[in-house]
């Protein structure tokens, strides 16, 4: 169960997991360029800030970064979409 909407830090939320036996919970936050769920205090040694757009990341975006600059993920959607447009108006 994921709560959304932690009122301490902003975009985050908050992960409650009931499942075997143990009671585990665990601040959560978005990778802004990909999306994946990020268990902040699991994975802390492994996150980074992107310094493009000034958002948390996770390891493996971090070191992409490094090479291509900052991805967002709405701008590849964005970019996606435009590709899918400009495919659809080559074919009529």
């Amino acid at each position: 169960m994921f709560i959304i909407g932690n009122p301490h830090s902003r975009n985050s939320g908050y992960f409650v997991n009931n499942e075997h036996a143990r009671k585990d919970e665990a601040d959560v936050q978005t990778c802004s360029h990909c999306q994946k769920v990020i268990l902040v205090q699991k994975e802390k040694d492994s996150l980074a800030v992107c310094m493009g757009c000034m958002k948390l990341t996770c390891g493996p975006c971090a070191t992409r970064a490094l090479t291509f600059g900052c991805e967002p993920f709405m701008m590849k959607l964005e970019r996606y979409a435009e590709e899918q447009y400009r495919l659809q108006q080559m074919l009529k």
